[in-house]
């Protein structure tokens, strides 16, 4: 694919694998892991949110908007030691169930609404995935996401997401 770039540096042991971008997007955020992934955004829908699942002989990653699958070189093996940068777009915190006053819905609609206004894209949020897991699963209460911990987990649909059902496995 011609807007893949892979690329390797060694510095301290890590290893960065970048698809399609080439500047680490969370520079300030501790390497602890071998492989460091991160990816531009979907060539084919502009999409920033992608999904790491195994392929048949490797990690690939997966639009979560139009389906769109790319490799990005790493064997299966190498998903336990691999820290992968996600742009989650369907995040959902404690704070976002709890229920809000009418006429503050009715302000935020007016804004939103609000004449001149341009449109803007709907907000994605960084997490990274270490080892299959999301690192804000603890305080993310999305019963979608496939890199979350714990028995209520996907269990019931068949996915080739990687998945970690036991903390005992990490």
């Amino acid at each position: 694919m011609e807007e893949r770039q892979t690329f390797g540096e060694r510095n301290s042991q890590v290893i960065y694998v970048g698809v399609g971008e080439t500047d680490d997007p969370l520079p300030h955020v501790e390497k602890k892991t071998k492989y460091w992934v991160y990816a531009a955004p979907c060539a084919r829908c502009s999409s920033p949110a992608r999904w790491l699942e195994q392929g048949a002989f490797e990690l690939r990653l997966r639009c979560c908007k139009c389906n769109t699958e790319d490799g990005i070189g790493l064997s299966l093996a190498a998903w336990q030691n691999l820290t992968y940068v996600f742009w989650c777009k369907t995040p959902v915190f404690r704070s976002d169930l709890a229920p809000l006053p009418r006429e503050v819905i009715t302000g935020i609609e007016k804004i939103i609404e609000g004449s001149g206004r341009e449109e803007f894209a709907p907000p994605y949020f960084a997490v990274t995935v270490v080892s299959g897991v999301c690192e804000k699963t603890l305080v993310c209460v999305s019963k979608s996401c496939p890199y979350r911990i714990g028995p209520k987990g996907t269990k019931k649909t068949k996915s080739n997401i990687i998945l970690i059902t036991s903390l005992k496995k990490r």
